[in-house]
């Protein structure tokens, strides 16, 4: 049996010299990966380049050619093939085995893998050279190949352009011009018989995000028998399948999972990820095998018109992410330089710098995996520039094709990542079209033609890159460029992404109205900064040299005019020192509070219909020691603006700004007032309820010079802004102060944000009475006076939690350390404080030991009151950790004669009713006298603040309970009150969603009127309801710890069917009972001494919006197995009653049984469903939703966007797996020549024509695609309504025709129901008899019109199924209905002299259906289209849930035996 694939890095034994010096000059390689400049430096050939200016002394190096070369032995093959592996050549190379050219290489970014079996040495040692072209001299050489391009750019020469190489080696404007050259990635040699070259991921997660579905493509190259494919996730199998061999040595294998475990970015859940194996077997041998890890997630980049332009933000797995984090350029010159242990230290300082997003920028690298991997682990988000930087591009036939491979091989190498969320085509090149004229019509969409104008590079960003993307990744977001606008200007802030530099280049506005100048998303911004002192000293060896204006200073700083706008933004707001730590200070003090000003006001625009999308700040990192934009230098040493960065992206942000007053223009006067705004921010999916201080301190004396505003009990907007307060400044009247904005949970402060009067250079900052005390886990800081950015030095080997610290007197800052540095306990006094004498040391400790006395005395006092209230039993069992604002009712009340304690406490009586209902189980509404008594209706309103918190974290609490210890029954709220909480959350979401689409809409609609001027929450008519019982808890049972809250069952399977719960076990006789859904659970038993005891639990992430199920009352049916119809919708549905055609029963097949007798079936197609064993039920979806929409009544509530239902069903419903849009299509295609024939002169099917003939109607329904597709989550408002009430209508087109039937005319109707699903069901049963050797043109001449069979559907490929049923329908079900039932006597005597089944003559109007004088076929035809027709709109405006099947609960229907929920 042939052995598996061996692979060996070739990394040692390598030496290099000069390709024109001699054989003597061979250099010792340490190790491959490398670079000719590590080598150089190894071997003391060449200075450190980043020192001084050693830059300009290696300059030689990139102009130079390189050999690289090693040895190698001939494996033992046995009838295996060898390969080399090149995982990355730095560029132009020109590979040789044993002096033989086995491979030229010209980009960097490309693999390769080269067959060299015939190629090995007989005598078994080889020897392998790789000989290196100077890319800056190549470059210059291919430029002359484009006579006729226009050579635009930002940084670098112009032959950087046509070389696929890291643009950065030609040097930017933060890094030097270190032109690099040699095998740069690992070299393997490899022995194989057969290998796996690659596998593809491709896949999708369901809108509800329950399912992925996709498919491994596995290219094989070589002998093998099978393929096995397995996906676990962590220690369990997932999926696991075995393929054989595919003739083209590609292999496409579907794979699905339910009930994913999602991957989230940092911050929004767990970064699940899941191992995907691929390995190939050959009798019985393993051969090869290749490991991936990923992580499922659903993205979208949400672009919809708003108040603000057209929004630009991600979507994962349904969560709006507000993008804040930074640019990363590559971390070294030397890029082999950057190993894993690297990149994991950078990304770690992301995560705990709040950021949850990394843009790879298109100068540098595809990053190694090692950063994508970590990316994964830690949940960063990655936006991934393709490598292209400021530059305008050439085109030819061999750049294309390389260009296109390198996409290829890129996208293929990172698709699997989860945190890579957005391609982008290239960084900043639309800016270069735009400054330097280039032609650019965003009209012309011919790509042939873009080939030809003086941007030809446009091919690559809007057609090449994005059809590889396309095709590698399919639903993988791609952007054409950062910035990009459409076609509009790179500078529109209203659309695309936005690269600010206004701010520093540009006009150099002040840092202070960043708020003004930002887009929809920031990707690009940003302020420079010296480093730290440590790193100047490194990189400037010379004492002389370390002064802020030397020259040694300037060369490290490359950017273009850096010395007058470092200077302008010092001294525009700071007073200027002259020593190189004080200007250092100043200027990491001015980026820190340029990225304040930034981070603070764009993340507030978030809460503004998503005004700011994201925030990523140029730049993360340095790629040597330098001045830059950077907010972490090349050693990973921390700026200050990491601290300011963090801050403001805290998942709960204080946020305050004072109105900007420009104190630098002409004539400037101060201001005489200023507004000023205060808000938080707020991260979480849920409402958070916090205390908001606002203090107003003198920076002269350290006082308040205003009351403190304190906001209680604020709740805080989830995922998103909440205004706390504006008020005005009244400079007149108001010494100059600070603005401090503290925001509280319980006692601690998670935030907190000072705004200071501008420019700070006004201010007199000395005497600040600061004191730092030394701890064993870091400092504790004090101070008389406001103080403005405390800066600790940034220490090798420490970690500082914060830093750059405003301090406010009366407060103590601690800052953790986390790192080896032992902390002394000994105070250190600020000297400018005055200190603190230790001659008043015995009077403190006095004072000291008295406080300590009192207190002692008071807590002595409190506990023993403590233990005699304690007498009162189960007080403890009503507080607010158990029963939460239902605490505020529980009280003791003395009973003297038995002089004890008895603990009263109020719990909801809950139950279903209509919003309008004024009778509650308790009593009347209008007879209760006290506010106590009265119904309080659930609908998300402020109003139910009192009892519950409607914005609590439901997510945030399951995830703190899955990680207790211990997590016991004691420990936990009462679940009602969960419940309470999820019934408001389902109403305040939904509603919100509802006027978020509404208005939408009415935005749309312009100066027409709305169609419903109600709110369309008027409409609803289903509303969960509650009483206040007080009980006492002497009453309660003997085994409860907590109150507990009362309903019936039959209320209970309402609410669990409005949050989204479906059912698992629920059985009356042995009183089980579990239901589970959108991240819920409800289980339930009988408990002895009082009941049957329900637990409702949050078990994961939970949505409404969309999911919402429709508040209309007759939908309480739907979740006991009923369905209204148009037949008689007002009669009575009792439970114990037999059902008529009012009220479908089809809650098992049983009851659809049942329903099928009640509409007069057959014996046979009644015994489909009562004998299942053997029937089928099903042809593109399950037949009793055919009956559901044909005659179910309308539960859509206009003006509303909600679509869902519980499943009254025991089908599942998966739209997805076919499309009922392209139904309707085929139907109005077969409609269209009936009326053209048999219906000629059919009113009925005129309308329906019309209905798909008017403009924005039927068109959109056309859409390819489920109802999902049409009814995405994204889709606009207008478009949304627009849909529905298309839909509307066309169910009322139906419903006004049955109308205007009397008794015997909806008779014909029910016959034809009835008789259609006796047609339908007689097909689906129908024997295979095709015999595929009997059909040729020889014995059947007449195969063409053999009718269509279910079995022709069954094998038809996806796209033609809908096709198929439609025209069986109508060829066959629908002749057969009309021939059946004039058979059956539908044209008798009887039935003609009933011609008054209409309305009567004179009471016709023009557009009623005329009958002539009986039911003939014109009249059953245009019945059996117009059901059908009512169907398919009847099922594309409601929707159910495709996890929801129904089981049985008929006989809880109305019941009032009550249930506990504990």
């Amino acid at each position: 049996m042939p052995p598996i694939a061996q692979r060996t890095l070739l990394e040692k034994g390598w030496s290099f010299k000069k390709a024109t010096d001699g054989h003597d000059a061979w250099k010792p390689v340490a190790r491959v990966p490398t670079v000719a400049h590590i080598d150089l430096i190894d071997n003391g050939i060449i200075p450190d380049p980043f020192l001084d200016m050693n830059e300009l002394k290696v300059e030689w190096v990139g102009e130079t050619a390189w050999t690289y070369r090693t040895t190698f032995d001939s494996p033992s093959a046995n009838s295996r093939s060898v390969y080399l592996i090149f995982e990355g050549l730095d560029t132009f190379a020109q590979v040789k085995l044993n002096d033989i050219i086995i491979l030229k290489s010209d980009n960097m970014f490309l693999s390769h893998r080269v067959d060299i079996t015939n190629k090995l040495s007989n005598d078994g040692s080889n020897v392998l050279s790789i000989d290196f072209d100077s890319a800056l001299l190549k470059a210059r050489e291919i430029t002359k190949q484009y006579p006729d391009h226009r050579w635009e750019l930002f940084n670098g020469e112009a032959g950087r352009l046509v070389v696929r190489k890291a643009q950065y080696h030609w040097g930017w404007d933060w890094g030097p011009v270190l032109n690099t050259a040699g095998p740069w990635k690992p070299v393997w040699l490899e022995v194989s018989s057969a290998h796996i070259n690659d596998f593809l991921l491709k896949y999708s997660v369901s809108p509800d995000l329950k399912k992925v579905q996709g498919t491994v493509e596995v290219d094989i190259e070589g002998p093998y028998d099978v393929a096995n494919v397995c996906v676990h996730f962590q220690d369990n199998i997932v999926y696991n399948m075995e393929a054989v061999k595919s003739s083209s040595g590609r292999l496409v294998i579907p794979f699905a999972i339910d009930q994913p475990q999602l991957w989230y970015p940092a911050g929004y859940g767990h970064q699940s990820q899941y191992t995907v194996s691929v390995s190939i077997v050959k009798d019985g041998q393993k051969l090869d095998g290749k490991i991936k890890k990923t992580g499922f997630r659903r993205s979208e980049l949400v672009q919809r018109g708003d108040s603000h332009g057209k929004s630009f933000f991600f979507r994962i797995n349904n969560i709006d992410i507000f993008c804040g984090g930074s640019c990363w350029i590559p971390a070294d010159n030397f890029l082999p330089r950057i190993t894993a242990a690297k990149y994991r230290d950078w990304l770690k300082l992301m995560i705990e710098g709040n950021q949850i997003m990394t843009r790879v920028w298109g100068g540098g690298i595809y990053e190694d995996d090692a950063f994508y991997n970590c990316c994964d682990e830690m949940g960063i988000l990655v936006w991934q520039d393709f490598m292209f930087g400021c530059g305008n591009y050439p085109v030819g036939p061999e750049l294309i094709e390389s260009i296109r491979e390198e996409a290829v091989q890129n996208v293929s190498r990172l698709h699997h990542h989860p945190s890579v969320v957005i391609y982008a085509g290239n960084n900043e090149d639309y800016q270069v079209q735009e400054q330097a004229g280039l032609e650019y019509n965003p009209d012309d969409k011919d790509p042939s033609s873009w080939l030809k104008s003086s941007f030809p590079a446009r091919y690559y960003y809007e057609h090449l890159l994005p059809e590889a993307v396309s095709e590698l990744s399919p639903g993988m977001i791609y952007w054409p460029g950062s910035p990009f606008s459409g076609g509009k200007d790179t500078a529109d802030k209203t659309t695309g992404d936005l690269h600010q530099w206004n701010v520093w280049h540009g006009t150099q506005e002040k840092y202070q109205v960043f708020d003004r100048l930002g887009g929809r998303f920031n990707s690009e911004f940003g302020m420079e900064a010296f480093p730290a002192l440590s790193t100047i000293q490194h990189c400037i060896t010379e004492e002389c040299n370390r002064f802020p204006q030397s020259q040694m200073m300037d060369f490290h700083n490359k950017a273009d005019g850096h010395e007058r706008r470092i200077a302008t933004y010092v001294v525009e707001n700071f007073r200027p020192l002259p020593d190189l730590e004080s200007h250092i200070y100043l200027t990491q003090l001015c980026q820190s509070e340029a990225m304040t000003f930034a981070y603070r006001s764009w993340r507030r625009q978030w809460g503004d219909e998503r005004r700011c999308g994201g925030v990523l700040v140029w730049q993360m990192n340095d790629c040597w020691p330098a001045i830059s934009w950077s907010i972490v230098d090349y050693f990973l040493t921390k700026k200050p603006a990491y601290y300011s960065i963090r801050r403001a992206l805290k998942p709960i942000a204080a946020g305050v700004q004072r109105q900007h007053h420009d104190w630098s223009v002409v004539h400037a006067r101060p201001a005489k007032t200023s507004l000023f705004e205060v808000w938080v921010a707020n991260s979480k999916q849920e409402g958070v309820t916090v205390t908001v201080e606002i203090r107003f301190i003198s920076i002269s004396t350290g006082k308040d010079i205003r009351d403190k505003v304190v906001k209680a009990n604020t709740v805080l907007i989830p995922n998103g802004t909440t205004d706390i307060l504006v008020g005005q400044i009244d400079h007149s009247k108001d010494e100059p102060h600070v603005i401090s904005v503290s925001v509280l949970q319980g006692d601690i402060c998670v935030s907190q944000d000072v705004d200071w009067p501008q420019p700070l250079k006004y201010l007199d900052f000395s005497d600040r009475g600061v004191e730092v005390q030394v701890r064993p886990d870091g400092y504790q800081l004090t101070a008389n006076k406001p103080t403005k950015g405390l800066v600790f030095e940034e220490l090798s080997g420490i970690s500082l939690e914060d830093n750059c610290i405003d301090i406010m007197p009366g407060e103590v800052v601690n800052v953790k350390i986390n790192g080896a540095l032992e902390m002394s306990s000994t105070a250190v006094p600020d000297p400018s404080s005055g200190g603190s004498s230790d001659d008043n040391t015995e009077l403190i400790i006095a004072v000291v030991a008295l406080v300590i006395s009192v207190l002692a005395f008071v807590i002595a006092i409190l506990q023993a009151l403590q233990q005699y209230l304690a007498t009162a039993t189960g007080f403890s069992s009503c507080s607010e950790a158990v029963i939460g604002k239902w605490a505020q009712f529980a009280r003791r009340r003395m009973i003297w004669s038995e002089f004890r304690f008895e603990v009263q406490f109020e719990a909801p009586v809950i139950f279903v009713a209509k919003p309008s209902n004024t009778r509650g189980p308790l009593g009347d509404d209008a007879l209760a006298k006290d506010e106590s008594k009265k119904i309080i209706r659930l609908d998300g309103g402020n109003d139910n603040f009192k009892y519950t918190d409607t914005v609590k974290e439901f997510d945030n609490e399951y995830k703190q309970s899955t990680q207790r210890i211990i997590h016991t029954a004691d420990n936990e709220k009462a679940t009602w009150y969960g419940l309470l909480m999820a019934i408001v959350r389902m109403e305040k979401e939904s509603r919100e969603w509802q006027g978020k689409k509404s208005a939408e809409w009415v935005k749309a609609a312009g100066p027409r009127p709305p169609i419903y001027t109600d709110e369309p929450h008027a409409y609803h008519s289903l509303v969960v309801c509650m009483q206040r019982k007080r009980r006492t808890w002497d009453s309660m049972p003997k085994d409860f710890a907590k109150p507990y809250a009362t309903t019936t069952i039959s209320h209970l399977v309402e609410i669990a069917g409005m949050l989204g719960i479906h059912w698992r076990k629920f059985d009356l006789n042995t009183d089980q009972y579990r239901g589970q859904g959108n991240g819920f659970v409800l289980y339930g038993s009988y408990t002895d001494g009082l009941g049957i005891t329900f637990n409702f639990q949050k078990q994961g992430p939970t949505w409404f919006e969309k999911n919402r199920v429709i508040p209309n009352y007759n939908v309480k049916q739907l979740c006991f197995g009923m369905a209204p119809t148009i037949f008689n919708q007002e009669k009575k549905v009792y439970a114990d009653e037999a059902k008529g055609a009012e009220s479908l029963q089809l809650g098992s097949l049983a009851e659809i049984a049942k329903t099928l007798v009640v509409l007069g079936c057959d014996i046979n197609t009644v015994n489909y469903f009562r004998k299942p064993d053997q029937a089928r039920h099903t042809h593109l979806f399950a037949v009793p939703f055919e009956i559901l929409g044909m005659v179910g009544e309308m539960l859509h509530i206009k003006g509303t966007v909600f679509r869902m239902l519980p499943n009254p069903t025991v089908f599942y419903w998966d739209p997805s797996s076919f499309s009922l849009s392209a139904l309707m299509t085929e139907y109005i295609n077969c409609l269209r020549p009936l009326h053209e024939t048999a219906l000629k002169d059919s009113e009925q099917v005129s309308k329906i024509i019309k209905w798909a003939e008017a403009d924005e109607k039927f068109p959109l329904l056309r859409t390819e695609g489920s109802t999902l597709d049409i009814f995405g989550e994204e889709i606009n408002g207008a478009n949304l309504v627009n849909h529905l009430n298309n839909l509307r209508s066309g169910v009322d087109l139906c419903d006004e025709y049955f109308g205007r039937m009397k008794k015997h005319g909806l008779s014909m109707i029910k016959r034809v129901v009835r008789m259609h699903i006796q047609e339908v069901m007689g097909i689906l049963h129908e024997k295979n008899e095709a015999n595929d050797n009997t059909k040729n043109d020889d014995n059947d001449k007449t195969f063409d019109d053999t009718p269509l069979t279910i079995h022709d559907i069954d094998s038809a490929p996806g796209e033609d199924k809908e096709t198929l049923l439609i025209q069986m329908y109508f060829d066959r079900v629908r002749q057969n209905v009309v021939r059946n039932l004039s058979k059956q006597g539908l044209l008798s005597k009887r039935m003609k002299a009933r011609q008054d089944s209409f309305v009567s003559e004179d009471d016709m109007s023009a557009t009623r259906p005329k009958y002539g004088g009986r039911f003939g076929d014109k009249e059953l035809n245009e019945a059996w289209c117009t059901l059908m027709f009512r169907m398919l709109c009847w099922l594309q405006l409601h929707d159910f849930h495709k996890m929801d099947i129904h089981i049985s609960k008929s006989d809880a229907y109305a019941s009032r035996i009550p249930v506990y929920i504990a």
